[in-house]
Formats: structure tokens, C-alpha cells, sequence
């Protein structure tokens, strides 16, 4: 009710006061009379098929970068991060999407955009080439009213991502023409304050997901309109702005049929912004670039500094990059492959000669060692450990989290999470040794068994991912058990359960993550069966992740909102 509530007020109060009287709600003024395609099955018409709901979203940081970049070039975005005043995104349920989805804005929050704005227009008044793509009078001339009338259909149709309004056109030029008396005559000032207020406006900054009421529906549904269609393909698929020619196949209506749509997907999916875009919508969802603030005691990892954190991350992109685009393979192999990519500073850590110079490599990990994929990786040990010593709970946790899509059972208030410790003139105790007394504390006992024992398997990789044969001078014991998973006692085993597992956790929670990630809500109960159509049709594509991509765009997960409540 909380994310309803507040995506619908935003809506009503901001958005509707720019768009007017232009009927259909982000659309061009008449209701789009068409029929989507039935995804990659028939959920569409399966009365069991409940989409949810639509509304606004805002921009995440790095697509407002990105917008920004394709719109107006190079040196405004790069004023962009030069000036640092974007609003941070908020995680909520683990993912920035559902942050901007269900958030709402800060307090400083318009302040900010102001200035970020400010920021943009004087960048562009300073170089103005960018914004002459879309507007060419702005540098070939006549700077005249008819330039600003062409400034406003052009560019206002990019930014807004549909065709204005007339009473927008009359806003936007109404506000060129104030701002050039106030520059005394000239042309560029009033670009600069018009430009200003439409990077302010809640049709840029908001992606709108409101759709039109779908006539003879099996249930009631909205169906996105072809402009809101584009938005949504273009963020998902790209984390910016539709192009011109999704924005031309916007106003053509040529988004009608699943051919069309997949046209565009197999388009978009082979530009260079969906790379980056794939690479960290999994950054967040693996948590990799927190390896760069993960704290490690000099005085027992002295060899881990900067350079190898900076390898750290960037095998794991390199790795995820080699399964996703270079090969385009089976994307589970991102918890199974037997091989990472190491440079000088990264290979020692794992035991491999170093590469030469600033070359990176790939090195099959040793079999001995029992290493699979990125849960071998330091990227992930690192963070998932503590100062000097492993942590098996956080290690389990992520396991059961944003590998199997489980759900992880918030602690007990009361709960002391720090481990006991032997007491003075006994023995050492192993990590493993110290979470399981902790287990049998009657608290804990019942959430820690579900997770706890995953992390067990990684004991052989210490606080910094190296290899390990012994702890507090004990040998490791990395044998653990979940009921219902299996028993295991190494990464390798993990990866091989995953693979076998009938119920197909892995594939699924891939699926998941990269759905939850982009559309910015958990899936829900209403949307089972079309999520089952997507993951039957990630595994028909091979669990390629350009197949599951471009399979999305087609889902009616992705095609539909719920209708609005009265």
C-alpha cells in the first residue's frame, strides 16, 4: 500500500500538471489502439495472470548520466559528475529500482536537480553541439522564435520521450522567450533557462508506467502505450533514454507485435550501453564494488592493498563480461565456471604467476583447490568476511538471498550477533567451530541452520579469498548441509548441486534478480505464471543472458500494469 500510495500521489501531483489536457496519461493524446503481443506464452489471457501495479519512477543517478550523455554529449554529463549534486539512489528490499519505484523524493531532493540542471544548461550554452543533433538551428541558425518552436518540439519531445503537449510547447517557448529578455537580446540564455526547467520536469525525471485501460481483458489490465513501452525497453535493456528510431517506431505504433518488439530488443541488446548496463545492474546485484570498502587488518593481510582490491572487482567483470557477451554462454556458469581472470597484483592472492606488465589472463583454478565461479572470487570472499577473520553467516546468507531467492528471516532484536569466544587458557576454536556454538543458542538455532552451513563450504578461502588448509591451527572442516539443497563441503559442490537442482533455484533467482533489479518491484503473486513463461524461455534460449533480456521485453510481466484501484 505504501509503494501504491505514493507512486499514484507523485503522479497526480506532479506529473499531471505538465502534461495537461493530453489525454492518455504519458502518451500523445489519443488512446493507442493496440493489441500487444502474448509474450512467450499464454499467461496474457490466463485468468491466473494479475499484473502489478504501474506508476512513476525516478531515474536512477547513473541513467540520468547516461540521458544526459546521449542528449546533450559528452561535456555536459561530464559537468554532471564534475559538479557531484545528484540525488543518491536508496536501496529498498536490496535494489536501487525499487528504491526510486518506492521512495519518495528527498527534501533536498528539487533543490538538487536545480542545480544539476543549472549545471547542464550552461554546459550546453558553453557547447552547444550536442543539443544542435536534435535542434540544428541553435548553431547553423536563424536564432529566432522559429528555432525556439523547433527547440521545443525536438528536444522536448526526446527528453519527455513522447511528443509534447501544445500547452508544454507554450511553456517551454513562453519561458525562452522571458529568459532572452533577461539575457538582453540573447538567443542562448533563453535555451539555457528553458533547457533549465525542462531537465526539472517530472516527465524527465520520472519514467512513466500508467498505461490505458485494455478493453475485454480476461482480468483488468492496463497496457503500456507505445511511448511508455519504448521507455521502459530502453531503460531495462540500455539504463538510458529511448534512441530516435525507438522513439520513430514509438509514433509509427510499430510496437504492436512481438516481431517488432523483438526487432528492437536484438537492436538495443547489441549496443555498448546494454553491455554497461547488464555489468551493473550485476554489480549491485552481487554486491561486487563493495569489495572496495571491505576492511582488512594490515597486520594479518598486509599483502591486501588498493591495487588488488581495484583486480578484485574488475575479475569479477571481466568474468561476468566473458560469460554474458564474449560467449555469450549459460549464465549459471557464473556460480560453476573452473576458471577467473587474474593480473599481477590479483594472482598471487589465488596462487597463480603473475601476468606481465598490466595484462590480465585466464587461469583455471586449481582442482585441488575445489574453486567454482564467483563464489571462489575475492570480490565476494572479501566482502563477505570480516577484518581478519571469514564470516560463514554473511557467506550464507548472500547464498540463500541472491543465489536461491530465498528468504532470509530478519535476527531477533534481542540477539547478540557476536560469536563466543573461547575462554582464557582454552584451546583455539575453528570459525566453524565458533558459528555452530552460536547455532545452538536456541535464537538462533532455527534462521542460522538455513544459511550458515553454505558459508561452511567456503572455509577454505580466508578474508581476503586466498586458499587455506588450516584454521586457528586446526585442519578446515568445510563440510555443511541445508535439507532440501543437499550436503557439500566446497564451492565445487555447491555448483553441482545448483545445476542438479530439479527446482532449478539458480536460473530462476537469476531471472529474478535481473527482473526485481529493472522494474522496480518484487514479483508478485499475480505475475507466477508469466514469470514461468520467462524462465521457460531463458532456458529454450540456452540461459543466455541476452536471450533472458530480450525474452523479458516480450514477457507480459513486462507489457502490463495492474489496473488502477478507484
Amino acid at each position: 500500500m505504501r509503494r501504491q500510495s505514493w507512486r499514484r500521489s507523485i503522479f497526480l501531483t506532479t506529473a499531471l500538471g505538465f502534461i495537461g489536457a493530453m489525454g492518455a496519461v504519458g502518451g500523445c493524446g489519443e488512446e493507442d489502439d493496440i493489441e500487444f503481443p502474448p509474450g512467450s506464452g499464454g499467461s496474457v489471457n490466463n485468468p491466473a495472470f494479475a499484473p502489478a501495479e504501474g506508476g512513476v519512477r525516478r531515474m536512477l543517478t547513473h541513467q540520468y548520466l547516461n540521458t544526459v550523455r546521449y542528449l546533450l554529449g559528452d561535456g555536459p554529463a561530464e559537468a554532471v559528475v564534475a559538479a557531484d549534486l545528484l540525488p543518491a539512489d536508496v536501496q529498498v528490499q536490496g535494489y536501487l529500482a525499487i528504491g526510486a519505484a518506492e521512495t519518495p523524493p528527498g527534501l533536498n531532493n528539487p533543490e538538487l536537480w536545480d542545480l544539476t540542471a543549472d549545471t547542464v544548461a550552461k554546459a550546453v550554452v558553453a557547447d552547444p553541439s550536442g543539443l544542435a543533433q536534435w535542434v540544428p538551428c541553435i548553431q547553423s541558425g536563424p536564432q529566432d522564435d522559429a528555432c525556439y518552436d523547433s527547440f521545443a518540439d525536438s528536444f522536448g519531445r526526446m527528453a519527455f520521450r513522447r511528443p509534447i503537449s501544445p500547452e508544454e510547447k507554450t511553456w517551454i517557448t513562453g519561458l525562452a522567450k522571458q529568459a532572452r529578455t533577461w539575457g538582453e537580446g540573447d538567443f542562448m540564455t533563453g535555451i539555457q533557462y528553458s533547457l533549465r526547467a525542462i531537465l526539472q520536469s517530472p516527465n524527465f525525471l520520472y519514467l512513466v508506467e500508467v498505461g490505458d485501460t485494455e478493453a475485454n481483458a480476461v482480468t483488468p489490465r492496463r497496457k503500456l502505450n507505445q511511448y511508455e513501452l519504448a521507455t521502459r525497453m530502453s531503460f531495462f535493456l540500455t539504463d538510458t533514454t529511448p534512441d530516435q528510431e525507438l522513439l520513430d517506431a514509438a509514433d509509427a505504433k510499430s510496437l504492436a507485435t512481438a516481431e517488432a518488439l523483438r526487432a528492437q530488443a536484438d537492436r538495443l541488446i547489441k549496443k555498448p550501453s546494454a553491455q554497461l548496463a547488464v555489468r551493473l545492474r550485476f554489480n549491485e546485484i552481487l554486491y561486487i564494488d563493495l569489495a572496495m570498502s571491505a576492511q582488512k587488518s594490515p597486520d594479518f593481510y598486509p599483502q591486501f592493498d588498493d591495487n588488488v582490491r581495484v583486480a578484485m572487482v574488475e575479475e569479477a567483470y571481466r568474468f561476468l563480461d566473458d560469460i554474458f557477451w564474449t560467449r555469450n554462454a549459460d549464465a549459471r556458469e557464473m556460480f560453476t565456471a573452473d576458471y577467473t581472470f587474474v593480473n599481477a597484483p590479483l594472482a598471487p592472492i589465488y596462487g597463480f604467476a603473475a601476468p606481465l606488465g598490466t595484462e590480465w589472463k585466464k587461469a583455471v583454478w586449481k582442482p585441488e583447490e575445489e574453486r567454482a565461479g564467483f563464489l571462489s572470487m575475492g570480490a565476494f570472499l572479501v566482502r563477505a568476511s570480516h577484518a581478519v577473520t571469514t564470516s560463514p553467516t554473511r557467506r550464507g546468507v548472500f547464498i540463500k538471498d541472491r543465489v536461491l531467492c530465498e528468504n532470509v528471516p530478519p535476527p531477533d532484536p534481542d540477539v547478540n550477533p557476536v560469536l563466543p569466544q573461547p575462554e582464557p587458557g582454552d584451546p583455539p576454536k575453528t570459525t566453524k567451530e565458533l558459528v555452530e556454538a552460536h547455532m545452538k543458542e536456541d535464537r538462533c538455532r532455527a534462521c542460522h541452520a538455513q544459511f550458515d552451513p553454505y558459508g561452511f563450504s567456503l572455509e577454505h578461502f580466508d578474508a581476503i579469498g586466498a586458499f587455506r588448509a588450516e584454521d586457528a591451527g586446526y585442519p578446515v572442516d568445510s563440510t555443511g548441509q541445508i535439507d532440501g539443497f543437499g550436503d557439500f563441503a566446497s564451492p565445487r559442490d555447491i555448483a553441482d548441486l545448483l545445476i542438479s537442482d530439479e527446482s532449478q533455484r539458480v536460473s530462476r533467482c537469476i531471472m529474478l534478480n535481473v527482473f526485481r533489479s529493472s522494474i522496480g518491484h518484487i514479483e508478485t503473486e499475480g505475475e507466477a505464471v508469466a514469470l514461468d513463461e520467462l524462465h521457460a524461455a531463458f532456458e529454450k534460449a540456452g540461459f543466455s543472458m541476452q536471450g533472458l533480456m530480450v525474452e523479458t521485453t516480450l514477457n507480459p510481466a513486462f507489457l502490463y500494469i495492474a489496473e488502477l484501484a478507484p
